[in-house]
């Protein structure tokens, strides 16, 4: 600890201006109001612990960070600010150990440049304020990664062998994409094994394998159904293609890429091009132009290359064929590729050039992020819930007796922050009801709901109202993407009003239609009952 606080003085005036814009940044992005994901965490853990448990398996993630919330807000309550605290000091904890892991695989120059460049990241620093799992996913991934690497060297050490297992644990209660990083650990140990770069011994590696599937057994049926199961919530990651979904990652923790809408718009051949071009960056040494000839030094694979390429890729490549992938599931690879950029930057730079060259790197990633936060993050239509909700107070019980959604998870965004009397509805047809309206509307989240043969159920709960408005945001793409609601309601109803409610991106919106003297025909009779 006291060599990692020397190094950090010696960066001097660049450390002190990029540790600045963080902070400044990280300020800003705590005061945002919760989006959807955010909401559905203060969802789980603003109830009594076992009804807790109840709704968690519901959940697609596992519930220790949920646990850890549970008695955050216990403590300090329930607000934007006071939520985002404990991914702050995830983040801060990663930062440590991702200064130290770079460290350990190469030296302290590529581990001072990796640092600058995660803590100048807007995707970092946005995750860093967000109430969720994935600031603590990665700091718990850095430092299993960092145990494990200590491990293969020193492969007779039982207490690395104890912290990996133990991290490893948490990992798995913590995000299930953990798993995939403990594949890629096992095929990095196999690699480096067969390539007799490490002595680690099989029955140890397989004990601890063994013993992290053990600890897991309790969960694990739980898992099964979430991700496995007709009610998982996979489908509507959709098909991203392959090029542009490793593009996308790569890029991600350098680039001014959006969190929340977060992928790179080309085509598959743009990207395929873009990715040869930043590996042949990677992999090539030294690039030479003479008269007649280009000269270029391919890197031998040293056994930190190995490591961090096995890491980076293969939880990528599982993902996007599994057809589950979104860059915030893949945290650590994001990580792991800013080492590699960090080890290229160092290496790979001329010794006069380099510190203009990182300078001049830095500056630009930390002007993107701040055009991008006054651009568009700021203007984001997710955020903008607490507004929808004040309009809908402002109007009060006479101008509307109720009020419908065609996305459930819509709904659980509007109403932590709705304080009205109205009823708020969202359509759930009979194929998903279970029983437990509540859970059932958090269980479908994510799930094609509307479609042409149910849509008709929903005049049996706004024909016995004067009014009714029907609000349709982002989400509502997922469940009713033809807006079959809509148009079943427009043909039942008259329209009274409207509002839109528009942000950035230009063509994401919020509307708010309102309906009055809506009529309940005989075929609509017959669809509605038992």
């Amino acid at each position: 600890m006291r060599s990692y606080w020397a190094v950090l003085r010696r960066l001097d005036w660049l450390f002190i201006v990029v540790m600045a814009n963080s902070v400044v940044l990280i300020a800003l992005l705590a005061g945002l109001p919760y989006w959807l994901d955010e909401v559905a965490s203060i969802f789980f853990v603003h109830r009594s612990f076992s009804e807790m448990i109840l709704y968690l398996v519901t959940d697609i993630h596992p519930p220790l960070y949920f646990f850890l919330l549970h008695w955050w807000t216990a403590w300090f309550g329930v607000h934007w600010v006071i939520t985002a605290i404990p991914s702050i000091i995830f983040h801060i904890i990663a930062a440590w150990l991702l200064y130290r892991f770079t460290a350990t695989l190469f030296d302290r120059s590529t581990a001072r440049v990796a640092l600058l460049l995660f803590a100048s990241s807007f995707y970092f620093l946005y995750y860093a304020t967000e109430t969720r799992m994935y600031a603590m996913t990665l700091a718990i991934s850095l430092a299993a990664n960092l145990l494990l690497y200590h491990y293969l060297r020193h492969p007779r050490r039982r207490d690395l062998w104890w912290g990996y297992v133990g991290l490893s644990i948490l990992g798995v209660y913590t995000h299930y994409f953990f798993w995939l990083i403990i594949v890629a650990q096992n095929v990095a140990v196999v690699a480096l094994r067969c390539l007799r770069r490490t002595a680690i011994s099989a029955r140890a590696w397989i004990s601890a394998q063994l013993t992290i599937a053990l600890m897991f057994l309790p969960w694990l049926p739980v898992m099964v159904d979430r991700i496995l199961g007709k009610s998982s919530q996979l489908d509507w990651m959709g098909d991203i293609p392959l090029s542009r979904a490793f593009l996308t990652t790569v890029v991600a923790g350098l680039t001014p890429v959006n969190p929340l809408y977060n992928i790179i718009f080309v085509s598959s051949a743009w990207a395929w091009v873009s990715l040869i071009i930043i590996f042949g960056f990677l992999f090539f040494r030294r690039l030479r132009f003479a008269r007649n000839e280009i000269r270029f030094e391919i890197r031998a694979p040293t056994t930190p290359a190995i490591y961090l390429a096995v890491i980076a890729v293969v939880p990528l490549a599982i993902g996007v064929i599994a057809k589950a992938w979104i860059p915030r599931y893949f945290f650590t690879t994001i990580a792991i590729i800013i080492i590699c950029c960090a080890r290229w930057l160092v290496v790979a730079t001329h010794v006069r050039w380099r510190r203009a060259f990182i300078v001049t790197a830095l500056a630009v990633i930390m002007a993107s992020d701040w055009w991008l936060y006054f651009h568009e993050f700021r203007y984001l239509n997710t955020f903008r819930w607490p507004e929808i909700a004040a309009f809908f107070e402002s109007r009060g019980p006479i101008e509307t007796n109720a009020i419908i959604f065609g996305a459930p998870e819509e709904r659980l965004e509007f109403l932590h922050y709705y304080r009205g009397s109205l009823p708020v509805m969202s359509f759930l047809p009979r194929a998903y009801a279970h029983g437990f309206p509540e859970l059932d509307r958090v269980r479908i989240a994510g799930l094609p709901v509307v479609t042409p043969e149910n849509v008709r159920e929903v005049a049996a709960q706004i024909w016995s109202f004067p009014r009714v408005c029907l609000v349709e945001g982002p989400s509502v793409t997922l469940t009713d993407r033809n807006h079959l609601l809509r148009e079943q309601m427009e043909k039942q109803c008259d329209l009274h009003s409207q509002v839109i409610f528009r942000g950035a991106p230009a063509w994401v919106e919020i509307s708010v239609r309102c309906y009055h003297r809506c009529r309940l025909t005989p075929a609509i009779t017959d669809a509605a009952s038992p």
